[in-house]
């Protein structure tokens, strides 16, 4: 079997290129190029080809470059910038696997004779009566089947997860009785990848959303003070608001059109609306509960989700959650199995 393994030249995907060729199939290594800014924890940068090919050299597999930062512009800066301009704190890690590190590589692959692929990502991919479902992984601290919400059944039906079934102990204790050729001290990257320093409002004044004051206000419409721009903040925030009321307050909505930001003591909220819905269960959709996270590393919480329709959800909470925040990801589980995801259009109070 011909197996493509992302590879960012970190110990994940390392690995799991080693755990395949250990288990007989053929591998290749490639590595995307989406983004020019360099650093020791930026995946997916020119810096870090040079690790990913050490790394194949060392396991004696072919390794292929492939740069697509024009494209990665295209699909992935440019709806990023857009999403702040309209006032959403979006999470572009989820389109940049639906769109490249499972769409651009998967079709790439595939047209290179390749069966499937595989990346180091800590999620399960299990065929059930003749349906391929994503689920969580075993090791449930480093699991990212959130950020895989996304994905379509039949990308999970040529996707492979070699550390589906291993923890991350494991994984380390793998790479170093193998000796992998890895970066020395090696930090997991977590930030975007197309921000230098990780300074998010920098990147954003640089790309033409600039300062724009306006007023910071409480719910009965009182000024309390003034923010830089609308864009700068987001739900939840506590820091930086520069307003002193005796009290914490939180950001809790912000008013694009009339440039205002409303904050409020309480930063929590009964439920949501989602958009583009993209279900991925087998079963039909039908209204009930499920366990849903708004966010990454969330522990999730039973919520009561409607179908409005075949692109809309209501989610209800049967306990309020903090900064439930327009322009993230809402993930929906049965136990551990991915059902569906929609992106945060609103809250409801």
């Amino acid at each position: 079997m011909n197996v493509y393994v992302g590879m960012s030249g970190g110990i994940d995907s390392s690995v799991a290129a080693l755990l395949l060729k250990e288990k007989g199939y053929n591998v290749v290594g490639i590595t995307l190029v989406l983004s020019g800014v360099e650093g020791e924890r930026k995946c997916c940068s020119l810096d870090e080809v040079k690790y990913a090919e050490y790394v194949c050299k060392y396991l004696g597999i072919p390794h292929e470059v492939v740069n697509v930062q024009e494209l990665f512009k295209a699909k992935i800066i440019n709806p990023f910038l857009r999403d702040y301009m309209e006032g959403k704190t979006p999470n572009p890690c989820v389109n940049c696997n639906l769109y490249f590190k499972f769409g651009y590589l998967l079709e790439y692959a595939l047209s290179k004779g390749a069966d499937a692929i595989a990346t180091g990502h800590y999620a399960k991919v299990e065929k059930i009566n003749g349906t391929f479902i994503l689920k969580e992984a075993k090791d449930k601290v480093k699991d990212q089947s959130y950020f895989l919400a996304r994905l379509n059944r039949f990308q999970l039906s040529k996707t492979i997860f070699p550390l589906s079934d291993i923890l991350k102990e494991e994984v380390r204790y793998i790479a170093k009785e193998s000796k992998l050729p890895l970066k020395p001290n090696l930090k997991e990257s977590q930030d975007l990848c197309f921000i230098p320093g990780d300074d998010v409002n920098k990147f954003l004044v640089e790309n033409g959303i600039g300062f724009r004051k306006g007023n910071i206000v409480d719910e009965s419409g009182r000024i309390l003070g003034l923010h830089d721009g609308v864009y700068f903040y987001t739900v939840g925030q506590r820091k930086g608001l520069n307003v002193c009321v005796g009290k914490k307050v939180y950001v809790r909505y912000k008013d694009i059109k009339n440039n205002v930001i409303v904050v409020s003591e309480n930063p929590y909220f009964s439920g949501l609306l989602g958009v583009k819905l993209n279900w991925i269960f087998h079963n039909p959709k039908e209204n009930g509960y499920y366990l849903v996270k708004i966010r990454y590393r969330n522990s999730g919480e039973k919520g009561y989700v409607e179908f409005i329709d075949d692109e809309k959800v209501k989610v209800i909470f049967d306990k309020k959650q903090f900064g439930v925040t327009p322009g993230q990801l809402a993930v929906m589980y049965y136990d551990d199995i991915v059902v569906g995801s929609a992106f945060i259009s609103e809250t409801i109070d």
